[in-house]
């Protein structure tokens, strides 16, 4: 399972930031999060608020991810791994 975070619109308080699920045919209730982007916050320390929740409303355990962050596309992507500098969410 992939989790995918992007930056996906404007709103009145700022940006938006979005994570979702890419997966080869898993079935998920939720299968999309969005959230307001801080800007006090990194676009990693972000993606990784909103993938948290994302994982929290589907009820999913704890799993060690592994970061990915595209400066260049505002995009980050989570793969499940287990690394040095992996994230737990």
């Amino acid at each position: 399972m992939i989790i995918q975070c992007s930056i996906v619109a404007t709103c009145t308080s700022g940006l938006v930031i979005q994570a979702k699920y890419i997966t080869g045919g898993n079935t998920l209730p939720v299968k999309k999060n969005k959230t307001c982007y801080d800007a006090n916050l990194s676009l990693k320390d972000n993606a990784i608020s909103v993938a948290s929740l994302l994982q929290l409303a589907n009820r999913q355990t704890l799993k060690q991810w592994q970061c990915n962050v595209l400066e260049c596309s505002d995009c980050v992507y989570f793969t499940q791994d287990i690394t040095l500098n992996s994230v737990k969410f």
